[in-house]
Formats: C-alpha cells, structure tokens, sequence
C-alpha cells in the first residue's frame, strides 16, 4: 500500500485506495501530509512569517470514532518533535502540541 501511494501524494496527486487491516493505509496518507506540513512550516520560517498564523492546513476525516482514534495515534507519534500542532474542534481557538 505505501510504496504505491506515497509517492503520488507526495507529488500533489489525489490517491484513492482500498485494502486490508494491517497494510499500512494510515501511514500511507499521514506521511505525505507529515512531509507538506513540515515543508510549509520550513519555508514560512525562512521567509519570516509565522508559521503559527497560517490557520489549518489538513482536516482528516474517519467514518467511525475507532479509527479516528487510530489515526490520531499514528499521527501523534509521527509528529512527535516536529512542532505540528492540533486544532481541537471543541476549543477552536487552543492549539496543543501532538503528543
């Protein structure tokens, strides 16, 4: 699953995909959004800006809470160290470090 989709979503292309539980899906879209975020957040650092001011840059949507979950945690744990903070939707103006 990866080796087919990171690369297109790197590239900006949209990846529509199906598969199995355990074939990698979620680090298959967490990734390439990990690297855009963390390339903006470079590039608005070099010019000056604040990075902080940019407002939301993903919105990741999960059918069921379970997997929300999920992605949560892969998401947390890839972005550890990195700065990328989370927009709670229940405290619109809060922002939290993924942790």
């Amino acid at each position: 699953m990866q080796a087919q989709a990171i690369r297109p979503a790197l590239a900006g292309r949209d990846v529509v995909a199906t598969a199995q539980t355990g074939t990698g899906k979620t680090l298959a879209f967490v990734l390439p959004i990990l690297e855009s975020l963390i390339l903006e957040s470079s590039i608005l650092k070099s010019g000056g800006k604040d990075p902080k001011s940019t407002g939301i840059e993903a919105v990741i949507l999960s059918p069921t809470r379970e997997l929300a979950i999920q992605i949560h945690e892969a998401f947390a744990m890839l972005a550890t160290g990195t700065g990328i903070t989370r927009r709670d939707r229940r405290r619109r103006h809060e922002r939290t470090t993924l942790s």
